[in-house]
């Protein structure tokens, strides 16, 4: 008797393009005997065409082999992009020696244009199985690319847990269980598996992209003997919250290091019990947002090109908790508005903003379009020697202040518990051709130009200067201008901003010794002592003692005898580094 097979055929619109490698086929793979063997995991892109093909030419069919072992599970996933012509492909699988022998195929499917279809299958038969892609005669061109991908589930029990880095984003899985005997499903659950440090907050989301079935998760520990036990943690939605709860969310501050196994299931819904999902994996750190109040991570050290991914998941549910993503400048504006209540303060644009978040995450890539992201920071500084760059200080916020304007839920003082996780995926380094100008006593003279892969500059050797630009009571200062562009000067402008280097002026003191009731007594000496002065930039101070005309001392502290009677005025001059008294 034939073995029987188990075989799923799922039609789905292509939601998101895979990440598994591709691999392009144009060999001879037109009979079983020039099958293409293909690798566990690999995407293969093709062409079939036939009859009516036009200038392409005609590729009947691609042949392709696999060795499999009795007990392998094995899933196709095959996807017709619909180019260039919308027709229609049949996928049909071949036990071992059929194909050559001309045999039927034991699983057919076929792949309307613009669909995609799994074939899963429960082998029972060890040895190289063929498989055979071709197209069906059409009204028209009979032609169509498509990707093929084979992969083996090793991953349904906690032996083959895939292993798993923290921060990790898995994109289209799928799981079946129970109600899959129409199905006949043999990818019953994924068991996946990662290490944790003592201290770390973890979260893990499973977002459900199917939308009329239940998708759960449990988490396991690895105990010191090898085997696993269930696992201490918080967890929200699945089952507990419904079909309409689509995101399932679990999180836990581990108490030390270790392995956790995370155990992805489908649950009993009211029809067919196949979910496809995305899971993460992440770190990041537990927040307590109290009614008309906020809380912000900053991240500074951020580039043009650069992705920055936000996650939150909150875990109770007052429905005013905002998600917002702010440059620098806004950041400022939204304080001064909505905590410090000044109503003349503009509404502040946000990058990113998602309303009443339960479980929210967006990706922000910087670009040179965000006006005012790209200014040069610090914009003022009095540190002579500070590196000024052109990359901006981003605020993620989780607001729950009722800013976007949502009613709260009731009078009480809800606290939303919220977990919020920054990970930047970084963006290929890319020169900037800058220039660079200073303000010299109202004329802009060009003092530097060069390339940055950096997104900065730094100063002169002796500092930037501090006094080209002018002078005011409190201090002197330079202004600089800088205008940097991507490809050595022949690209997008990134950056066309300001900054200014100021110098505070010193403030002199002195104090009085060794006097009688507060005055000198002629002919017998006095002190004077100038340790209390002070500069607001830390600069060193020199001193300059003088009476009249005449230099009587340069030191901080100086004796003095004075033989007449009278009133005697004696100037201090404290100087900075700079020459600034």
């Amino acid at each position: 008797m034939r073995p029987r097979y188990r075989v799923h055929s799922l039609a789905l619109l292509l939601l998101l393009s895979t990440l598994l490698p591709m691999v392009s086929i144009s060999a001879a793979d037109d009979s079983p005997g020039q099958a293409i063997y293909v690798q566990d995991g690999v995407t293969i892109s093709d062409y079939v065409c036939s009859p009516d093909c036009g200038p392409l030419g005609v590729d009947e069919a691609d042949w392709f082999a696999i060795n499999l072992t009795d007990g392998d599970h094995l899933e196709v996933v095959a996807e017709n992009l619909d180019d260039p012509a919308s027709v229609r492909l049949h996928f049909r699988h071949y036990l071992p020696g059929d194909a050559a022998a001309n045999a039927s195929a034991i699983n057919h499917i076929t792949i309307e244009s613009n669909a995609r279809e799994h074939l899963l299958i429960d082998v029972n038969m060890t040895g190289t199985h063929h498989f055979e892609m071709s197209t069906e005669d059409g009204w028209s061109e009979d032609g169509s690319n498509y990707n093929l991908t084979f992969r083996l589930h090793h991953d349904n029990s906690p032996e083959g847990a895939r292993e798993i880095e923290v921060g990790t984003l898995l994109k289209e899985e799928m799981v079946c269980q129970p109600d899959c005997d129409t199905l006949q499903i043999v990818d019953e659950e994924d068991w996946f598996r990662f290490n944790v440090t003592a201290g770390d907050a973890i979260g893990i989301i499973a977002e459900r992209i199917s939308w009329y079935s239940i998708l759960d998760f449990e988490l396991f520990e690895e105990l010191p003997n090898g085997s696993i036990a269930p696992f201490n943690y918080s967890y929200h939605g699945g089952s507990s919250g419904g079909p309409d709860d689509y995101i399932s969310r679990g999180w836990f501050n581990a108490s030390s290091d270790g392995v956790v196994f995370v155990r992805v299931y489908a649950s009993d819904s009211s029809g067919e019990d196949l979910v496809e999902y995305n899971l993460s994996v992440i770190s990041g750190e537990w927040v307590d947002v109290i009614e008309d109040d906020y809380h912000w991570i900053s991240y500074t050290n951020f580039r043009i090109g650069d992705k920055l991914h936000l996650q939150a998941i909150r875990t109770d549910t007052p429905n005013d908790l905002d998600i917002l993503l702010y440059n620098d400048t806004a950041f400022q504006n939204y304080r001064q508005r909505i905590i410090e209540g000044n109503s003349s303060v503009a509404q502040p644009e946000e990058l990113m903003a998602v309303e009443d978040c339960l479980v929210c995450s967006f990706t922000f890539e910087l670009t040179t379009a965000h006006a005012g992201s790209t200014d040069v920071q610090p914009s003022l500084t009095t540190d002579p020697y500070q590196p000024v760059s052109w990359t901006p200080t981003l605020h993620f916020v989780a607001d729950y202040t009722d800013y976007m304007q949502n009613p709260p839920q009731n009078s009480d003082v809800d606290i939303a518990h919220v977990f919020l996780s920054v990970s930047v995926e970084r963006g290929d380094l890319t020169e900037h051709q800058y220039t660079l100008w200073r303000d010299d006593a109202g004329a802009w003279m060009q003092v530097d130009q060069g390339l940055s892969s950096q997104s900065s500059i730094q100063p002169p050797s002796g500092g930037w200067s501090t006094d080209s630009s002018g002078e005011v009571d409190a201090y002197s200062f330079s202004r600089y201008h800088v205008v940097a562009h991507n490809d050595s000067g022949n690209g997008t402008q990134v950056t066309d901003s300001y900054f200014e280097v100021r110098n505070h002026r010193p403030v002199p003191c002195a104090t009085k010794g060794q006097l009688l009731d507060g005055v000198a007594i002629a002919g017998i000496p006095f002190t004077l002592d100038a340790s209390c002065s002070s500069d607001p930039d830390n600069n060193n101070l020199t001193f300059e003692w003088r009476i009249g005309e005449a230099l009587v001392g340069t030191t901080t502290n100086i004796a003095l005898t004075h033989q007449v009677q009278g009133t005697l005025e004696i100037e201090l001059v404290a100087t900075d580094d700079y020459g600034l008294s």
